[in-house]
């Protein structure tokens, strides 16, 4: 699994992005990606490099965009939290509006 997750990554900077149900964004097509799937795969790849014996430097690169990612699409400056979903034009911060 590990080694399809640098090509689903986004290539300037990662998300996992894919195309959501048009019932989460309004009915308009949308590519954007998921905080809550982002730290999930990021929490699984940190328990996968403390495992594998070999240098894995592309998924080391990978996580470190995942992180940027949150950082750059997804977090709300002054609210201290991150969107819920970036595909909407009207993004929902985690936990409510």
């Amino acid at each position: 699994m590990i080694e399809t997750l640098p090509s689903a990554s986004g290539p300037r900077h990662g998300g996992w992005l894919h195309w959501p149900p048009l019932s989460e964004t309004g009915d308009v097509p949308s590519l954007g990606g998921k905080s809550f799937a982002v730290g999930i795969l990021s929490y699984g790849i940190l328990r996968y490099l403390d495992e594998e014996p070999r240098e894995r430097p592309e998924v080391r690169r990978m996580l470190v965009r995942g992180a940027d990612w949150l950082m750059k699409e997804s977090w709300i400056p002054g609210k201290g939290s991150v969107t819920s979903a970036t595909a909407k034009s009207t993004a929902i911060p985690a936990g409510g509006a």
